[in-house]
């Protein structure tokens, strides 16, 4: 009797994770079960995202005292706050008396955020405000009842947190192997000048194996294959958490956009950059691609197995003019660009569940898809001994 999909995923993660990464040679592919399955979704969510650092905004998005964002990570809301002091912090969008979210939206700014539920008053650094015994008639202790911060590090103007309460990826760790284009930029002098949120029906591993190789462009992106031919691609071996790839541009092409012309946005990568496209992803959930004149961020938001929430952003020299058209250069590109993707991984996904579907193993040009099971395997190993500890 043959065994239903289901029930193949069941018998394949009947072996232990440890096993499976252990007997894995290089070149094989994941299991299906590791993109349909709750079980190793639960695991990916407890043991890899959490304990990890992940992108959430630049320092240019809360530049004065009372701007806040507010950020789903993990499923957890957080709010990302310029203190009245100037310190930047972060901490869980909960009030502490009755659980209500204290703010909705996106971003903003405010002198102290109030609970909408009984009025609770915490400041910007998270304190909460004296007189809230009045409001419920007993006794509070104000210096014990702040909000609940969230670890929160900056990185060449870039914020990351993690939720991890006891052992978080040591951040100088994380950043160990950053690729040398993205320590080269001026990172610090960007500003956000486009975003955008969108959920697509795949498993987050779907989208990151999708970035991590071109040959899809011939097919998928033939305006992209015409700005970065496929041929000019190379792998970039990083370390620790880094994956990275190299794409050079077509004869007479300055950027990937939809004029092929920087316009009038100021150069933004290294002069040595400026010649190609330099894409890195830092495990498990930030992809970038640096251009010559902007940096694209999407951050992965993993939110069932079978769905993924992406948060796309540009960032441009803050020197930018704010020139519409050369905006519209590239927004309209992207646009494009991210439904094509969106688009395929869906299709992807879809078929990872069908009888039909017995992987093959990888071939030599899908070294980034190599490179990113082996850094996932590895993830797998790791999270399994700290488990059995």
């Amino acid at each position: 009797m043959t065994q239903s999909r289901s029930q193949q995923a069941e018998a394949s993660l009947a072996l232990p994770l440890r096993e499976q990464a252990a007997r894995a040679a290089a070149g094989d592919p994941l299991p299906s079960a590791a993109y349909l399955h709750p079980d190793m979704f639960a695991f990916e969510q407890s043991e890899l995202f959490a304990p990890s650092w992940h992108f959430v905004a630049h320092t240019s998005e809360v530049p004065l005292p009372g701007t806040w964002k507010r950020v789903d990570v993990c499923g957890e809301s957080i709010l990302i706050v310029r203190g009245a002091d100037l310190t930047l912090r972060a901490l869980y969008n909960v009030c502490r008396h009755r659980g209500v979210a204290l703010v909705e939206g996106e971003r903003g700014r405010l002198g102290a955020f109030e609970c909408p539920y009984h009025g609770f008053l915490y400041e910007l650094d998270g304190r909460l405000r004296a007189g809230a015994q009045r409001r419920i008639g007993g006794d509070v202790d104000c210096a014990s009842a702040s909000l609940v911060p969230v670890a929160l590090q900056e990185w060449h103007g870039l914020l990351f947190v993690s939720v991890e309460e006891s052992e978080p990826i040591a951040f100088e760790t994380a950043m160990k192997g950053t690729p040398p284009w993205l320590a080269r930029a001026p990172l610090a002098e960007i500003a956000r000048v486009y975003g955008d949120v969108h959920e697509v029906a795949a498993n987050w591993k779907v989208l990151a194996e999708n970035f991590q190789e071109s040959d899809h462009f011939v097919k998928v992106h033939p305006q992209l294959e015409a700005r970065t031919p496929t041929s000019e691609a190379r792998t970039w071996n990083g370390e620790g958490i880094w994956l990275g790839g190299l794409m050079d541009f077509a004869e007479g092409v300055e950027t990937v956009s939809t004029s092929g012309t920087r316009m009038t946005r100021p150069f933004l990568a290294a002069p040595e950059d400026r010649t190609r496209v330099s894409d890195s992803f830092m495990f498990p959930t930030l992809l970038t691609s640096l251009q010559p004149d902007y940096l694209l961020t999407y951050r992965l938001d993993p939110l069932t197995p079978l769905r993924t929430r992406i948060h796309f952003d540009i960032y441009l020299h803050r020197s930018f003019s704010g020139d519409t058209n050369a905006l519209d250069d590239l927004v309209g590109w992207w646009q494009i660009v991210n439904r094509q993707d969106r688009d395929i991984c869906e299709k992807q996904q879809t078929g990872l569940s069908s009888r039909g579907y017995q992987p093959l193993r990888l071939g030599n040009r899908e070294e980034g898809l190599a490179q990113f099971h082996g850094l996932l395997r590895r993830a797998y190993l790791g999270a399994r001994d700290r488990r059995e500890k």
